[in-house]
């Protein structure tokens, strides 16, 4: 039975090339945009590990480690001893870490090893540059931690990993001490939480939550969760997603070629039910081709999938290294998808043949074709021979015709959506903007008698440093915002304006009050540091010392009579701070210089930044001399175009540095960071167009080969119309307008379809940009159809009329 099964499949050479070619399509592109997708995975997974850490959370301060080694399978527990001030604001921080904190946060040694006994130490890098640059390994240094005074060794230099990581305080280790007793005794364990890679991104977080409900101060990981793993999931639904509509597209395509390679082949099914098979039989032979051919496939698929998974990976996210411990999960999966192809294809080519168990062997051994009964009553009502040539054509298998419109419809919704979908959720990014830079991103504040208290420490960029910045050759500018968030202007209410009223009752807090019977709090103003210099101009005064207590305020559209009711007034910037559980307020009266009736802006070479809320600005050295601020929290910074690639590397490892010195600081990189956020909007782009040309490549067989099959199918009516005067070319025009019922039929399903979704959508680009890319697309399926017409034309031009006339035995 399967040498009968072979032998036939060989006697029809042209149809076993055809289905193995379209079979090797089918399974190199599913399998291909599975394996690729796992692959990405992987690579995001181990990229965000080592970038954010392997762990959901941090557990702060914890007495009761019991109740952490029961719910949690893997942690890395850390302690702090003591801390140092050793420049500026940048604090080290003594402590101890046990292995699995350095396994769990993917931190490496850039030189030495680990403690492993007393007095040896690590050090982070950065903050062993800063504390003592001539601290070599294997040297030993006296240093004060608590009361006591311990000689340290030395042992080992750990890479820069705090400031990557999430922080609320600088709460992480960067000298590591070993852990003996007489040092940590006492002293609480703090925890991070693994990432547990078996559970979803969302029951990650709810589980880490379910620890950190009564430990305040914890945080949960959100740069790994919702940064460096926020295209994590999506990618699955997206490849998922398309390997389905693959499926779809292809189980039709393959249903088409089906039936007609069963057509062909049921005179011989009849011949061999003449000669006493059974049905049974004929379904195993028709299984057992199924089989031959599609593992044929997947040997003609096996370099194209090769091909087509790195093709994938280079155009979405650019990495294409396999893990080695995703690697039996990839082939897991690759089966997993190749047997239910498998099943997939078995099934359809059952339903093919499902028919011919109940025909009879007289039927089998008609020739098809034929019109049904129910169709060829009504071309009575066609006058023109052409219509009714054409409705013969399209009804004589309906089925056919209408599976090979919805594939050309699916293929075309695909690019359609995908493409659109796509642009829409990256949006349109405009902004010169080169870097952004936030010293601390969580920020824990609360309200107290109408005041904003910090409950955490603020950590800020130096002004010294971000002046050295300044001066980098191919900066533009830098835009900045000094840590100012607990700080307010109180005005007498004496000197309040309606425009100061107006805005007072826009935007007051929740719970403001009256910070005296005479005085009322501003909310929501923006401060801006200048230098004295930039202040002198500003204001026409050079004296200094006055230059010290002068603001200026920009109120926009404040009227003239209001401008001089302020001028020259007085007001405080008062500063409400939590010292030891304690609150103390501090209050600075200044002078206001000027009142300004337009937007804060400022203007440079690159861009014009508008500011339109009310915005203090005073002396940078005044405001840190006073204590107002230690520096900036926020910095925008703008380069100038066309630098070289030195020039941007140098500004790059400076500003970067400028964020290692700062545990939990933000680091943006801006076109890198549009990079990243667009990477899944181009994934599901490139994947759609791939997805797409292999859809459309199905369609157009299918199409192709419903034509043609039903021109084969019926050649004997053909020769009859060839005999009585039919040219080739008027043959070829009745094929032609099948072809373009099809294709007109496809357009209006996937027309309606689209224009429904962008009219039912707000759109960030223009509804003629997506006509555009509409009329694009039909007309490159168009091509398509006009190069698959014309091979078409080349088959039947062959074609004489004897030989459309002659009946096979």
């Amino acid at each position: 039975m399967c040498n009968l099964a072979f032998k036939l499949l060989l006697s029809r050479k042209k149809w076993l090339i055809l289905l193995i070619m379209s079979f090797a399509l089918i399974i190199s592109s599913i399998v291909a945009i599975y394996s690729s997708t796992e692959t990405i995975k992987s690579n995001l997974l181990a990229r965000s590990f080592q970038q954010f850490g392997e762990f959901s959370g941090v557990l702060l301060n914890i007495s009761n480690e019991n109740k952490i080694k029961k719910s949690s399978s893997n942690y890395g527990e850390y302690k702090l001893f003591d801390s140092y001030t050793i420049k500026d604001n940048i604090i080290l921080n003594i402590g101890w870490a046990d292995n699995n904190f350095f396994n769990i946060g993917h931190i490496s040694l850039k030189s030495g090893k680990l403690p492993m006994a007393t007095h040896e130490v690590a050090i982070e890098s950065f903050y062993l540059d800063t504390f003592d640059p001539t601290w070599k390994l294997n040297q030993i240094r006296t240093i004060k931690i608590g009361t006591k005074e311990i000689s340290l060794k030395l042992v080992g230099i750990v890479e820069n990993y705090s400031s990557r990581w999430v922080i609320q305080n600088n709460y992480y280790p960067n000298m590591f001490l070993f852990n003996s007793d007489d040092i940590s005794n006492n002293i609480k364990s703090n925890y991070l939480i693994a990432f547990k890679q078996n559970y979803s991104i969302s029951k990650n977080i709810e589980f880490v939550q379910n620890l950190l409900g009564e430990n305040e101060g914890s945080v949960i990981n959100d740069r790994l969760l919702f940064t460096g793993l926020n295209d994590y999931e999506k990618i699955t639904v997206l490849s998922v997603c398309l390997q389905i509509i693959i499926l779809i597209v292809s189980s039709l395509c393959i249903l088409t070629m089906l039936s007609f390679f069963n057509v062909n082949q049921r005179i011989k099914f009849a011949i061999f039910k003449s000669l006493g098979c059974s049905n049974n039989r004929l379904y195993l032979i028709s299984i057992l081709q199924t089989t031959y051919v599609y593992f044929g496939g997947i040997l003609a698929s096996t370099p194209l999938v090769i091909l087509l998974h790195f093709l994938i990976i280079k155009h979405t996210y650019g990495f294409a290294i396999i893990n080695k411990n995703s690697i039996t999960g990839i082939l897991i999966g690759t089966t997993v998808w190749l047997l239910i192809l498998y099943i997939l294809i078995t099934l359809l080519s059952f339903l093919t043949i499902k028919k011919s168990k109940k025909s009879s062997i007289s039927k089998g051994m008609q020739a098809g074709g034929l019109l049904n009964e129910n169709y060829s009553n009504k071309l009575n009502y066609f006058k023109s021979f052409t219509l009714k040539q054409l409705t013969i054509q399209i009804f004589s298998h309906p089925k056919t015709s209408i599976l090979s419109t919805l594939t050309l419809s699916f293929s075309i919704l695909l690019i359609l959506f995908s493409v659109t979908v796509a642009k829409e959720s990256q949006g349109i990014w405009n902004t010169k903007i080169e870097y952004y830079l936030d010293s601390q991103q969580l920020v824990s504040t609360k309200m107290v008698d109408g005041h904003t208290v910090v409950a955490n420490k603020g950590l800020t960029y130096s002004p010294d440093e971000v002046r050295k910045i300044e001066s980098l050759k191919g900066i533009a500018y830098i835009d900045k915002s000094p840590y100012m968030l607990e700080v307010h202007p109180i005005i007498n209410k004496d000197l309040l304006t309606s425009s100061l009223i107006s805005w007072i009752d826009e935007n007051k807090f929740a719970n403001t009050e009256n910070v005296s019977n005479d005085t009322i709090m501003i909310p929501n103003v923006k401060y801006v540091l200048k230098t004295t210099e930039e202040l002198s101009k500003l204001t026409s005064n050079s004296n200094k010392e006055e230059l010290q207590n002068l603001i200026v305020i920009h109120i926009p559209g404040i009227k003239a009579e209001e401008k001089e009711k302020l001028e020259e007034q007085s007001i405080e910037l008062s500063k409400t701070s939590l010292s030891v559980d304690k609150l103390t307020t501090s209050t600075w009266k200044f002078k206001i210089a000027k009142i300004i009736d337009t937007p804060y802006k400022a203007d440079f070479d690159v861009t014009s930044n508008i500011n339109n809320e009310i915005t203090i600005i005073l002396d940078e050295q005044t405001a840190i001399d006073y204590g107002i601020t230690q520096g900036y929290k926020q910095l925008m910074i703008y380069t100038e175009e066309n630098l070289s690639k030195e020039e941007s590397k140098i500004i790059y490892d400076k500003i970067y540095g400028l964020t290692v010195g700062v545990p939990g600081s933000l680091f943006q990189y801006i076109p890198e960071l549009i990079f990243d956020r667009t990477r899944i909007t181009e994934f599901l782009d490139f994947l759609g167009s791939f997805s797409f040309y292999i859809s459309l490549t199905l369609s157009i067989l299918s199409i192709s080969m419903v034509i043609f099959g039903k021109y084969r199918l019926q050649k004997r009516y053909w020769g009859i119309y060839r005999s009585l005067g039919l040219s080739t070319n008027k043959l070829f025009y009745y094929l032609i307008l099948e072809l373009s019922v099809y294709y007109i039929l496809a357009i209006i399903i996937s027309s309606i379809l689209y224009f429904i979704y962008l009219f039912l959508n707000r759109l960030d680009y223009p509804l003629y940009s997506y006509l555009l890319f509409f009329t694009s697309t039909i007309f490159t399926v168009l091509l398509v159809l006009i190069v698959s017409a014309i091979i078409i034309r080349g088959r039947i031009s062959n074609d004489s009329i004897s030989e459309l006339l002659k009946i096979e035995e």
